[in-house]
């Protein structure tokens, strides 16, 4: 019997943080810790993430709430950003 693929496709909201993460160097060396290991790691880190823009999490998060969760953090860490003008 032949294995069929299966595709996940992140939400937009995901993609955006993972973009935003990049451009954060503190918080990037903080994520290098948990490795690239899938599954519950990516929880941990989304709560690190959190920690980082000082949001507390004390919620169950189904698919609907962690994407409204993503974009919160998107939000916090373009706050957080600094611009270099040349």
């Amino acid at each position: 019997m032949a294995k069929q693929l299966r595709v996940t496709y992140f939400p937009e909201s995901v993609i955006q943080l993972h973009k935003e993460v990049a451009k954060h160097p503190l918080l990037l060396a903080r994520l290098a810790s948990y490795g690239s290991k899938p599954g519950d790691d990516m929880i941990r880190k989304i709560g690190e993430i959190a920690a980082y823009c000082g949001i507390l999490l004390d919620d169950m998060y189904d698919e609907d709430s962690l994407d409204g969760l993503c974009k919160l953090l998107v939000e916090e860490l373009r706050k957080r950003s600094t611009a270099i003008l040349v």
